[in-house]
């Protein structure tokens, strides 16, 4: 566990160093804007922050019955933010394998699942800001979202409130083109590439086939939703 936490902490070191490094007369600039006064400020704000975010992790772990040594478990908590960074805040999921080297308890006993960051309505398109991660029991959650980006930009089918562990029956993924929507139709064979204006008949979502006409030729056509706004031809 000590050699883990501290191949984290230098992890945390080296990268910080290369951001500085990289980005120096940056990062001098901004620093020289802001007046000495208010810097305790600041670091007393974030302190406060990550103080209740760890009181946060403590009490989900507390829920699933998960009880270790408060400095351990602070240990694992800081080692998370090695990887804030990273795509679906993957620095949650290393803590699980913090906890299963040091404690041997089970991975899918301390994931982080998608919740409600606050009570929303039917209709809501979700955002970053409506979701976070909680520590649930996998074994006691149907159908789980695990990472952020994959709920982002959905719509939500029920009022929840906070804190639902939100899965894949609570959303619906928006078409990425709408009927009557002008679209461009692409044709790719090789060495040829050819292009056209039509204008959807039916709602289409990524991948999905759908019935365009060309404005050119009035025909129909199917094509498959490639993009917003683009749907190509399959030969």
């Amino acid at each position: 566990m000590k050699k883990s936490i501290w191949s984290v902490i230098l992890a945390i070191a080296v990268y910080t160093a290369i951001v500085f490094l990289s980005d120096a007369k940056e990062v001098g600039n901004a620093l020289s804007g802001i007046s000495l006064y208010w810097i305790p400020l600041f670091l007393s704000l974030s302190l406060l922050n990550y103080l209740l975010r760890f009181f946060k992790w403590q009490y989900f772990l507390i829920r699933i019955g998960v009880h270790i040594p408060w400095k351990e478990s602070l240990a694992v908590f800081v080692a998370g933010f090695s990887m804030t960074v990273s795509p679906g805040k993957l620095g949650e999921l290393l803590k699980c394998f913090l906890l299963k080297d040091s404690r041997n308890i089970p991975v899918s006993r301390t994931s982080p699942v998608v919740v409600a960051e606050k009570s929303l309505r039917k209709g809501t398109i979700l955002s970053p800001s409506d979701l976070t991660l909680a520590v649930k029991n996998l074994n006691e959650v149907s159908s789980p979202g695990l990472d952020l980006n994959s709920f982002s930009g959905k719509k939500l089918l029920r009022n929840i409130k906070a804190g639902t562990v939100i899965t894949s029956p609570m959303i619906a993924t928006l078409p990425l083109i709408k009927r009557g929507e002008r679209v461009k139709i692409v044709i790719s064979s090789g060495p040829l590439h050819l292009s056209a204006t039509g204008i959807a008949r039916t709602d289409g979502k990524r991948d999905q086939m759908i019935r365009v006409q060309n404005i050119n030729s009035n025909k129909i056509i199917h094509c498959r939703v490639a993009a917003p706004g683009l749907v190509e031809v399959l030969l």
